[in-house]
């Protein structure tokens, strides 16, 4: 998954029982924080490092909805973990976080380390009429089980554009974006990176799937990314690559950085907007044509979701109670809130979705777009995230430093046959 973030320490912080926020979350269980043990217990929790203050000082809101209610204010401590690798940091979990935010591709090793609690079918319930469409059914759910709390909807890819350069028209097609750009104004698509190149090769339809047991080892990988689809989805992705006014950096734009039109996520939305000004606007990602046949290009497209660590409760039912308790409260209406107007991120629940401020997020509108035609990024083969790296690199050696080479259907078929044995052949 893309995450611009890097792990840092350990970062401890007590929250005692501080001023209340919002009063409790419309359609959302999570919303009162009133039920369970008034026994005075401590939990950890984690999340990026970039939201250790914001993450205090909404766990100070729950603490304040139970002193509200006459209970014993819950002892915090606030980790660090990053959201694409807490399930590699975290070495044991019977120390490790209580309640962690982590990224949807993770579910799978959170799950057979046994680090992922069920969600009470109650809770399900009410998510599943609360939420959006596919968020507990695609998102959450790992081996037949509901583990997770889905919070954010938006971490995929969409086209940022200069309206100065491109209009609506132009940015509809790929080929209408590289029509208008030029050597000082280019089209930044970071195709050699797997999160996005292998969003391109999904364009024609080839996927790839993931067969589990009940105890969530992986029992089958299949794909068919070397099929007439994938060739399909490779010869647009060389024609991209071949095209002078295409870039693969990622770098937000500035001053000496002045690109057209961009394809990347909602972390990067603020620097694109400084850059832009008046000019700045969002799209779903564009149409693509080989052989007079157009397809919307694909992407990949994940959430970021709470787990509640039973391991660490080990046999004691209120505290993990607690845990799942503090979870719901984390995804509950006012939280999520809170987090786009702070982060921007995607809400998962329709009422924040149906909010003003999500509907005139242009970032969020591109995105929401663009699901139509994004893959959801679960449970991932490993070798995803480097079999695409190694086919993007060949391509670009076989074209050269001048993109002039000439590279055939036999050659392409032969660098999808070597990455689709790669994607099946993942532990």
């Amino acid at each position: 998954m893309k995450m611009n973030l890097k792990t840092t320490t350990l970062l401890g912080v007590a929250v005692l029982a501080l001023g209340g926020l919002a009063s409790c979350s419309k359609g959302n269980p999570s919303g009162d924080s009133t039920g369970g043990s008034d026994r005075p217990m401590s939990l950890t929790v984690s999340g990026p490092s970039t939201q250790g203050e914001w993450l205090t000082t909404t766990l100070a809101g729950f603490n304040a909805k139970r002193t509200q209610a006459g209970k014993s204010a819950v002892t915090f401590e606030v980790l660090a973990y990053e959201e694409n690798d807490v399930d590699s940091k975290v070495s044991d979990w019977d120390v490790g976080p209580d309640v962690y935010a982590f990224a949807s591709d993770k579910i799978m090793t959170l799950f057979q380390a046994g680090a992922l609690a069920t969600v009470p079918s109650k809770v399900v319930s009410e998510y599943q009429e609360t939420m959006k469409a596919g968020a507990m059914d695609l998102y959450a759910k790992f081996a037949n089980k509901y583990v997770a709390y889905p919070f954010d909807a938006s971490n995929g890819y969409f086209l940022y554009y200069d309206k100065s350069v491109l209009n609506e028209t132009d940015v509809q097609t790929v080929e209408g974006i590289l029509a208008k750009c030029t050597a000082d104004r280019q089209f930044a698509y970071n195709l050699e990176e797997a999160f996005y190149g292998i969003g391109a090769l999904f364009t024609w339809g080839s996927r790839f799937e993931i067969t589990t047991n009940p105890a969530g080892v992986t029992t089958n990988i299949s794909a068919n990314f070397n099929t007439d689809m994938g060739l399909k989805a490779a010869r647009a992705a060389v024609n991209i690559l071949k095209n002078p006014n295409r870039i693969k950096t990622q770098a937000a734009p500035t001053a000496a950085n002045k690109i057209a039109a961009c394809i990347d996520g909602t972390w990067n939305a603020a620097a694109y907007k400084n850059q832009m000004g008046e000019n700045f606007a969002c799209a779903k990602l564009p149409t693509v044509t080989v052989d007079g046949e157009t397809r919307n290009l694909s992407s990949f497209l994940g959430y970021k979701m709470y787990g509640v660590n039973p391991i660490r409760s080990s046999a004691d039912s209120e505290r993990l109670a607690l845990a799942h308790e503090v979870a719901q409260y984390l995804v509950s209406e006012e939280v999520q809130i809170s987090r786009h107007a702070t982060f921007g991120s995607g809400p998962t629940l329709k009422s924040v979705i149906e909010s003003e401020a999500v509907r005139n997020d242009q970032a969020l509108v591109a995105i929401n777009a663009q699901s139509e035609f994004a893959v959801a990024q679960t449970a991932v083969p490993g070798n995803v995230w480097t079999a695409p790296n190694t086919f993007y690199t060949e391509i670009n050696e076989l074209l050269g430093e001048d993109k002039t080479g000439v590279i055939t259907d036999d050659q392409l078929r032969s660098l999808l046959e070597t990455l689709n044995n790669s994607i099946i052949g993942s532990k």
